[in-house]
């Protein structure tokens, strides 16, 4: 390679870039790998908390992902009329809408999983579980770093 054009001036030394570049890389892997599956990153995630947590009121999921309240009210109607989730109400506050998966958002987080599991396999090829549990927690303290910073 060209060492000129390999040289990226200030942007080498800025984490952010890599970030933004690594961000976008996986995001392009996780698009093949539920192509075909009508999934994307944001819906993938909302199925994922609602998952491990049935019941868990839209406003709580909202919060967890940085889902704004009307992105989060179209999302779910979304998902409502996909027949993957459906609502319920909080008995101890009836006007609070509780989540929980149907059998087919179950199937279809469960196939996108075992896709994006493979996918990320190979991302991640050559770290061993200490590593990736390491940069997940890097990863983490950064994005709380900059959470607070204001």
């Amino acid at each position: 390679m060209n060492e000129a054009r390999d040289n990226l001036g200030p942007l080498d030394r800025l984490a952010g870039y890599h970030f933004r570049r690594t961000s976008s890389a996986m995001r392009k892997d996780f698009e093949k790998a539920v192509d075909g599956l009508g999934i994307s990153q944001v819906s993938f995630a909302v199925l994922s908390v609602i998952s491990a947590n049935p019941g868990i009121r839209q406003g709580e999921v909202g919060r967890m992902l940085d889902i704004q309240r009307a992105n989060m009210v179209t999302m779910i109607g979304d998902l409502t009329k996909s027949e993957l989730v459906t609502r319920g109400r909080d008995e101890s506050d009836r006007r609070a809408v509780t989540l929980s998966l149907t059998p087919r958002g179950q199937d279809q987080l469960a196939a996108s999983l075992a896709r994006i599991q493979a996918r990320e396999a190979k991302a991640l090829e050559g770290l061993d579980e200490k590593q990736v549990a390491a940069l997940i927690a890097t990863l983490n303290a950064i994005r709380r770093n900059c959470e607070n910073a204001d």
